[in-house]
Protein backbone atom coordinates (compact mmCIF):
# COMPACT_ATOMS: atom_id res chain seq x y z
CA UNK A 1 0.00 0.00 0.00
CA UNK A 2 1.14 3.16 -0.96
CA UNK A 3 1.99 6.15 1.54
CA UNK A 4 -0.85 8.25 1.76
CA UNK A 5 0.70 10.68 4.28
CA UNK A 6 3.37 12.11 2.26
CA UNK A 7 3.37 15.72 2.67
CA UNK A 8 2.87 17.89 0.18
CA UNK A 9 4.51 20.65 -1.64
CA UNK A 10 2.69 23.40 0.43
CA UNK A 11 3.22 21.42 3.37
CA UNK A 12 7.04 21.70 3.14
CA UNK A 13 6.50 24.81 2.15
CA UNK A 14 5.20 25.93 5.25
CA UNK A 15 7.76 24.10 7.85
CA UNK A 16 10.37 25.85 5.45
CA UNK A 17 8.86 29.09 5.91
CA UNK A 18 8.12 27.98 10.17
CA UNK A 19 11.99 26.49 10.84
CA UNK A 20 12.72 30.14 9.59
CA UNK A 21 11.13 31.70 11.91
CA UNK A 22 7.60 32.36 10.71
CA UNK A 23 5.41 31.88 13.46
CA UNK A 24 2.14 32.54 11.38
CA UNK A 25 3.54 29.58 8.79
CA UNK A 26 3.58 27.26 11.53
CA UNK A 27 0.18 28.24 13.02
CA UNK A 28 -1.16 28.18 8.50
CA UNK A 29 1.39 24.54 8.82
CA UNK A 30 -0.96 22.98 12.34
CA UNK A 31 -4.23 24.07 10.45
CA UNK A 32 -4.04 22.12 7.66
CA UNK A 33 -4.29 19.02 10.08
CA UNK A 34 -6.28 20.49 12.88
CA UNK A 35 -9.22 18.19 11.29
CA UNK A 36 -7.52 15.17 10.95
CA UNK A 37 -6.03 15.38 14.50
CA UNK A 38 -9.12 16.09 15.84
CA UNK A 39 -10.57 12.55 13.93
CA UNK A 40 -7.59 10.90 15.00
CA UNK A 41 -8.02 12.49 18.68
CA UNK A 42 -11.87 11.55 18.84
CA UNK A 43 -11.46 7.96 17.87
CA UNK A 44 -9.04 6.48 20.16
CA UNK A 45 -10.34 8.99 23.08
CA UNK A 46 -11.85 6.62 26.15
CA UNK A 47 -15.71 6.64 25.98
CA UNK A 48 -15.29 6.69 29.83
CA UNK A 49 -13.24 10.07 29.94
CA UNK A 50 -15.14 12.27 27.21
CA UNK A 51 -17.11 13.69 29.98
CA UNK A 52 -14.00 15.01 31.37
CA UNK A 53 -11.53 15.97 28.83
CA UNK A 54 -12.44 17.41 24.94
CA UNK A 55 -11.08 15.79 22.03
CA UNK A 56 -10.18 19.74 20.70
CA UNK A 57 -8.39 20.05 23.92
CA UNK A 58 -6.40 17.14 23.42
CA UNK A 59 -5.45 18.70 19.42
CA UNK A 60 -4.74 22.32 21.32
CA UNK A 61 -2.53 20.25 23.67
CA UNK A 62 -0.91 18.81 20.93
CA UNK A 63 -0.10 21.97 18.79
CA UNK A 64 1.43 23.21 21.80
CA UNK A 65 3.57 19.93 22.46
CA UNK A 66 4.61 20.07 18.39
CA UNK A 67 5.60 24.00 18.78
CA UNK A 68 7.90 23.00 21.76
CA UNK A 69 9.73 20.68 19.35
CA UNK A 70 9.24 22.04 16.04
CA UNK A 71 12.98 22.62 15.96
CA UNK A 72 14.21 18.93 17.09
CA UNK A 73 12.03 17.81 14.58
CA UNK A 74 13.20 19.60 11.65
CA UNK A 75 16.97 19.02 12.68
CA UNK A 76 16.12 15.29 11.99
CA UNK A 77 12.76 15.12 10.10
CA UNK A 78 12.19 11.24 11.39
CA UNK A 79 9.10 10.82 9.45
CA UNK A 80 6.41 13.07 7.32
CA UNK A 81 4.78 16.21 9.28
CA UNK A 82 1.83 14.62 9.71
CA UNK A 83 2.81 11.50 11.11
CA UNK A 84 4.67 13.28 13.42
CA UNK A 85 1.50 15.15 14.35
CA UNK A 86 0.02 11.98 14.97
CA UNK A 87 2.35 10.47 17.01
CA UNK A 88 2.71 13.88 19.28
CA UNK A 89 -1.34 13.72 19.82
CA UNK A 90 -1.23 9.69 20.22
CA UNK A 91 1.31 10.72 23.35
CA UNK A 92 -1.09 13.30 24.71
CA UNK A 93 -3.71 10.23 24.47
CA UNK A 94 -1.80 8.22 26.43
CA UNK A 95 -1.33 10.97 29.21
CA UNK A 96 -4.94 11.77 29.12
CA UNK A 97 -5.97 7.84 29.91
CA UNK A 98 -2.48 7.64 32.31
CA UNK A 99 -4.10 10.62 34.17
CA UNK A 100 -7.59 10.39 34.08
CA UNK A 101 -8.29 6.48 34.30
CA UNK A 102 -5.66 5.02 36.07
CA UNK A 103 -5.53 7.69 38.80
CA UNK A 104 -8.80 7.28 39.11
CA UNK A 105 -9.77 4.04 38.48
CA UNK A 106 -11.94 3.26 40.75
CA UNK A 107 -15.17 5.91 40.07
CA UNK A 108 -14.18 5.21 35.99
CA UNK A 109 -14.60 1.77 36.66
CA UNK A 110 -18.42 1.48 37.78
CA UNK A 111 -19.29 3.33 34.60
CA UNK A 112 -21.06 1.30 32.15
CA UNK A 113 -18.41 0.69 28.73
CA UNK A 114 -20.51 1.82 25.63
CA UNK A 115 -19.37 -0.02 22.14
CA UNK A 116 -17.12 3.56 20.67
CA UNK A 117 -17.21 4.87 17.39
CA UNK A 118 -13.98 3.26 17.02
CA UNK A 119 -15.10 -0.39 17.55
CA UNK A 120 -18.09 0.03 14.84
CA UNK A 121 -16.29 1.67 12.08
CA UNK A 122 -13.66 -0.82 12.12
CA UNK A 123 -16.25 -3.53 12.61
CA UNK A 124 -18.13 -1.77 9.28
CA UNK A 125 -14.52 -2.20 7.31
CA UNK A 126 -13.35 -5.50 8.29
CA UNK A 127 -17.25 -7.12 8.24
CA UNK A 128 -17.01 -6.11 4.34
CA UNK A 129 -13.86 -8.11 3.83
CA UNK A 130 -14.78 -10.87 6.50
CA UNK A 131 -17.63 -13.54 5.21
CA UNK A 132 -20.64 -14.02 7.85
CA UNK A 133 -19.90 -17.71 8.92
CA UNK A 134 -23.87 -18.79 8.66
CA UNK A 135 -26.91 -17.46 6.79
CA UNK A 136 -28.21 -17.52 10.51
CA UNK A 137 -26.40 -14.39 10.83
CA UNK A 138 -27.35 -11.13 9.52
CA UNK A 139 -24.96 -8.73 8.23
CA UNK A 140 -25.82 -6.44 11.32
CA UNK A 141 -25.58 -8.74 14.00
CA UNK A 142 -22.37 -10.36 12.65
CA UNK A 143 -21.09 -6.75 12.38
CA UNK A 144 -22.27 -5.81 16.06
CA UNK A 145 -20.43 -9.13 17.18
CA UNK A 146 -17.26 -7.92 15.47
CA UNK A 147 -17.55 -4.70 17.26
CA UNK A 148 -17.87 -5.84 20.49
CA UNK A 149 -14.71 -8.36 20.24
CA UNK A 150 -12.73 -5.72 18.96
CA UNK A 151 -13.87 -3.45 22.01
CA UNK A 152 -12.59 -6.34 24.07
CA UNK A 153 -9.19 -6.35 22.62
CA UNK A 154 -6.00 -4.40 24.07
CA UNK A 155 -5.70 -1.11 23.16
CA UNK A 156 -2.35 -2.43 20.66
CA UNK A 157 -4.34 -4.48 19.04
CA UNK A 158 -7.42 -2.09 18.25
CA UNK A 159 -5.07 0.68 17.59
CA UNK A 160 -3.03 -1.04 14.56
CA UNK A 161 -6.65 -2.46 12.92
CA UNK A 162 -7.85 0.94 13.42
CA UNK A 163 -5.09 2.29 11.72
CA UNK A 164 -4.54 0.50 8.66
CA UNK A 165 -8.07 -0.38 8.36
CA UNK A 166 -10.09 2.79 8.83
CA UNK A 167 -7.22 5.69 8.37
CA UNK A 168 -5.57 3.17 5.43
CA UNK A 169 -2.27 4.24 7.24
CA UNK A 170 0.85 2.27 6.01
CA UNK A 171 2.83 -0.20 8.50
CA UNK A 172 5.69 2.41 8.27
CA UNK A 173 3.57 5.13 9.18
CA UNK A 174 1.77 3.00 11.85
CA UNK A 175 5.16 2.25 13.13
CA UNK A 176 6.37 6.13 13.64
CA UNK A 177 3.36 6.39 15.17
CA UNK A 178 3.28 4.50 18.06
CA UNK A 179 7.04 4.11 18.49
CA UNK A 180 7.99 1.05 17.19
CA UNK A 181 10.13 -0.87 14.37
CA UNK A 182 8.48 -1.22 10.88
CA UNK A 183 8.97 -4.95 11.01
CA UNK A 184 6.79 -4.89 15.03
CA UNK A 185 4.07 -3.21 13.09
CA UNK A 186 3.56 -5.57 10.52
CA UNK A 187 4.06 -8.40 13.34
CA UNK A 188 2.03 -6.89 15.62
CA UNK A 189 -1.10 -6.54 12.72
CA UNK A 190 -0.94 -10.04 11.73
CA UNK A 191 -1.31 -10.95 15.70
CA UNK A 192 -4.29 -8.76 15.96
CA UNK A 193 -6.17 -10.30 13.00
CA UNK A 194 -5.42 -13.72 14.60
CA UNK A 195 -6.71 -13.03 17.97
CA UNK A 196 -10.03 -11.01 16.27
CA UNK A 197 -10.49 -14.48 14.29
CA UNK A 198 -9.81 -16.26 17.71
CA UNK A 199 -12.37 -14.32 19.72
CA UNK A 200 -15.24 -14.76 16.91
CA UNK A 201 -14.59 -18.62 17.41
CA UNK A 202 -14.76 -18.58 20.41
CA UNK A 203 -18.07 -16.58 20.09
CA UNK A 204 -19.20 -19.45 18.12
CA UNK A 205 -18.58 -17.00 14.64
CA UNK A 206 -16.09 -19.67 13.16
CA UNK A 207 -15.42 -18.86 9.43
CA UNK A 208 -14.37 -22.20 8.69
CA UNK A 209 -17.43 -23.61 9.56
Amino acid sequence: MPNELEDSDETLDLIDRAQAGDRDAFDLLFQRYSDELYRFVNLRLDARIRSRVAASDIVQDTQLEAFRRFVDYCQRKPMPFRVWLRKNAYERLLNVRRDHVQTAKRAIGREQPLLDESSVLLAGKMSDSMTSPSERVSKLEYREAIAIKIQSMSEDDRNVLLMRHVEGMSHQDIANVLGIEHATSRKRYARALVKLEMLLRESGFDQSK
